[in-house]
């Protein structure tokens, strides 16, 4: 009689597992970009190696759109507005992390204005 309760238990803890991970699984997906808020410490640390690099010479520019996805580390997409050439612009840049190396790289930078691939 304890075998059969344990049977039953056993599978309705899987079917409650399962359902809810079903429930969750658009959180679980391991490679999905998701928004992450612009004070995020990571998406800092980027907008800081982007000022360094290619707006260097810019000194007005602002991250108004922030994306994150796990791959072998970090892929940080950012949305940011700057003035170049005395005009306001829109930029994307892709910016691969690996917070545990302390490793940042610009991986791709261009403007809406120039259309051109900064980096």
């Amino acid at each position: 009689m304890a075998a059969i309760w344990i049977g039953v238990c056993a599978l309705l803890s899987a079917a409650f597992f399962t359902s809810t991970s079903a429930m969750n699984d658009e959180e679980d997906l391991l490679g999905q970009r998701f928004d992450v808020n612009v004070t995020n410490i990571y998406i800092q640390k980027a907008a800081a190696l982007i000022k360094k690099g290619p707006l260097s010479s810019h000194q007005k520019f602002t991250v108004v759109k922030a994306q994150q996805q796990a791959v072998g580390g970090l892929m940080l997409y950012l949305t940011i507005t700057a003035e170049l050439e005395k005009q306001k612009t829109t930029c994307e840049a892709t910016v691969f992390s690996r917070p545990w190396l302390e490793e940042m790289t610009v991986e791709r930078f261009v403007c809406e204005s120039s259309k051109q691939l900064m980096i």
